[in-house]
């Protein structure tokens, strides 16, 4: 090797003084153009005039205190799960957070489960209504933005969504949330079936459909016997992930007879209260009024099996007061600016019909099959009450369905 001159080692130097040199101002303004973008994006006025913080605040709010800026953060898009990584231990309980907008609320739940269950994963999913990565980003939890389906009415988004929180989450039990439960304390009473949830009021399932799902469950399991055969697998229920990988799998779902069971009860089978104790029934699993969860009515002195207090409560539409989270409000910009708004095509698409489900509309409107079952339904004629033609979309917002 020759020998390192005094103008080589200048030269070393020199480029590697620019260098650092343009790495600092590339990395700068990517950092302030990404916190820009998503300052614009995520500003959501609740009450108030749009708000104009530093760069510096907005940083901090949306990235967290470390400000690092790493490939994750830089790639966010609407419908990326992004957030934590798993613990290498798998946890008793994760939480699947299933959600539309009520932002306080969700930001209140996802700070309770943090005081009371620290170190347990959080899933947070939309149904096309508000983006909470900004949230999950500083919080530690995954958040998964889906097309608007009015899922609850449609056991086929919403089970294959809650399918693919079970994956994400590394815990023994998944306890499903939504924006109306509140969170006091830990769990004293540990989970005792394979779900559990409220005692309801709710007419109970007809013998004649209970034997039906037993039948089909008895080809896999020869001794189950569906006990328990009331609802009640509200916000607030526990789920044992591995009958969620089973039961809520998309070609299990696809094979129920759900015209039967409409036949047999009535269009509740398809509200997702009703349908997840169908689909655990028909392979095998049980569930049962769980001693955790409270339902707070104004007839509370009728509801005799009622525990008198419980770490996760839920609330009826009669309660004085109207249900305390959606009560909550966001309290500065810095909350605020964790939230977005909802993206236009899904306010535009969006809908609450019922029974108005169609795979094919679906991937013509959203590209893909992305966050509900791959398998096609098609409802028993006469059947379907709700939706337009995706061909000829009405002045206001619809769920798409080809007719």
């Amino acid at each position: 090797m020759g020998d390192f001159t005094l103008s080589q080692a200048v030269w070393v130097v020199c480029a590697f003084v620019f260098g650092v040199a343009c790495t600092l101002v590339i990395s700068s303004e990517t950092r302030e153009a990404y916190v820009n973008a998503r300052a614009e994006r995520n500003y959501v006025v609740y009450g108030g005039g749009p708000r104009a913080p530093s760069i510096r605040a907005v940083e901090d709010t949306v990235l967290g205190q470390s400000g690092s800026l790493d490939s994750t953060s830089a790639s966010i898009t609407a419908t990326t799960s992004l957030g934590q990584r798993q613990p290498a231990k798998m946890q008793k309980y994760g939480f699947y957070l299933h959600v539309y907008n009520q932002a306080a609320a969700v930001m209140y739940q996802v700070k309770q489960i943090k005081q009371y269950f620290p170190g347990s994963p959080i899933y947070v999913m939309s149904d096309g209504g508000d983006r909470f990565d900004g949230l999950c980003q500083k919080e530690g939890c995954t958040f998964k933005l889906c097309p608007p389906a009015n899922d609850r009415w449609h056991p086929w988004p919403f089970l294959n969504r809650f399918y693919e929180a079970a994956v994400a989450l590394n815990a023994e039990y998944i306890i499903m949330l939504e924006p109306d439960n509140t969170i006091h304390r830990s769990i004293l009473h540990p989970p005792t079936h394979d779900a559990g949830g409220l005692y309801d009021e709710n007419p109970h399932f007809s013998r004649e459909l209970v034997a039906h799902a037993e039948a089909i469950a008895h080809k896999i399991k020869p001794e189950f016997n569906w006990s328990y055969t009331g609802s009640g697998l509200a916000g607030g229920s526990y789920f044992r992930r591995a009958a969620i990988l089973d039961a809520f799998s998309d070609d299990v779902i696809a094979s129920i007879d759900w015209a039967y069971y409409m036949q047999k009860d009535s269009k509740r089978v398809f509200s997702s209260d009703f349908a997840m104790p169908i689909a655990l029934a028909e392979r095998g699993y049980t569930y049962a009024p769980w001693a955790e969860i409270r339902q707070v009515e104004p007839t509370e002195d009728r509801m005799t099996h009622q525990p008198k207090e419980a770490a996760i409560q839920h609330y009826g539409r009669g309660v004085a007061g109207g249900k305390p989270t959606y009560n909550l409000r966001l309290e500065s910009w810095q909350e605020e600016a964790l939230i977005a708004e909802p993206l236009a095509m899904h306010r535009f698409w969006g809908s609450n019909c019922q029974l108005c489900y169609n795979l094919t509309a679906y991937k013509e409107v959203w590209g893909s099959d992305d966050c509900t079952n791959r398998h096609p339904y098609t409802y028993a004629p006469g059947v379907m009450t709700d939706g337009f033609s995706v061909k000829k979309p009405p002045s206001k917002p619809f769920y798409p369905i080809a007719k």
